[in-house]
């Protein structure tokens, strides 16, 4: 699978593109509970829940990735 698998809440949304991503496992040591890993790449676990997550983790986990897969946002709440 190539392109990105994300999962969006009302507060924030977590990506990773499978195009870029290499399986390093970098955000699954940092974010555990949000990302594992399968097949060689890194996958959002189906029963994370994005709006517990800590948020600086998350930062981490986009910053620690060498090549730039993973993408986590806060979404603006109307």
């Amino acid at each position: 699978m190539s392109g990105p698998v994300e999962r969006t809440t009302a507060t924030r949304r977590v990506s990773v593109d499978h195009a870029l991503c290499s399986g390093t496992g970098h955000c699954a040591e940092t974010v555990p509970a949000v990302f594992r890993l399968a097949d060689r790449r890194a996958w959002l676990r189906p029963d994370a829940d994005l709006d517990a997550a800590d948020a600086q983790a998350l930062v981490r986990a986009e910053t620690i990735c060498p090549w730039m897969a993973v993408t986590f946002e806060r979404q603006e709440s109307t």
